[in-house]
C-alpha cells in the first residue's frame, strides 16, 4: 500500500513507513531524520533526535540506552530506499524527510498516511487499527 502511495503521489511519507520497517524508529526520530546523520561508508544512521509533544526537533539521547545515544545498522534495502529519496526529491533539505513545499516532514504526516493505508487495506472496519509504534516491534 505504501508503494502504491508513494507511485500515485509521491507523497514521502510512504517510503518513510517502508524505511520504518527496517529502522524501527519512532516516529518522531523518523520525522526529525538528517542527511548527516547517516553513515554511508558504514552503512548505519546515528539518531540523535526527535520531533516532540510541541512539534519541535530537539536532540534527543534515550535515557534508557548506557551509551546514550543510538546508531542503527541500515540494511541493503533501507540504504536503496535513502537512495531513491534522495534521487527523487526535487526540494534541498538538511532533513531526510520532506513536504511537497520543502518544510519538514512532521509526525503526523506519517500517521495520517498510515491510517490512509489502514482504511485501503481494510483494517479501519474491522478495528485492527495499527499505530506507527507497531513498526518498532515489527523490527
Amino acid at each position: 500500500e505504501f508503494q502504491r502511495g508513494y507511485d500515485y503521489n509521491r507523497n514521502i511519507a510512504n517510503l518513510g513507513l517502508i524505511l520504518n520497517f527496517e529502522l524501527g524508529l519512532r516516529v518522531g526520530e523518523l520525522c526529525a531524520m538528517k542527511w548527516s546523520d547517516i553513515n554511508w561508508k558504514n552503512e548505519t544512521v546515528f539518531i540523535q533526535r526527535m520531533e516532540d509533544s510541541s512539534g519541535k526537533v530537539v536532540d534527543y539521547v534515550k535515557s534508557d540506552s548506557s551509551a546514550g545515544y543510538r546508531e542503527v545498522d541500515l540494511s541493503d534495502e533501507a540504504l536503496e530506499i535513502l537512495r531513491r529519496i534522495r534521487r527523487d526529491c526535487k526540494v534541498l533539505s538538511e532533513f531526510v524527510f520532506t513536504k511537497v513545499d520543502g518544510t519538514r516532514a512532521d509526525k503526523m504526516t506519517f500517521v495520517h498516511r498510515l491510517e490512509k493505508a489502514e482504511i485501503a487495506l481494510g483494517w479501519k472496519e474491522n478495528d485492527n487499527m495499527k499505530r506507527s509504534h507497531c513498526l518498532r516491534r515489527t523490527v
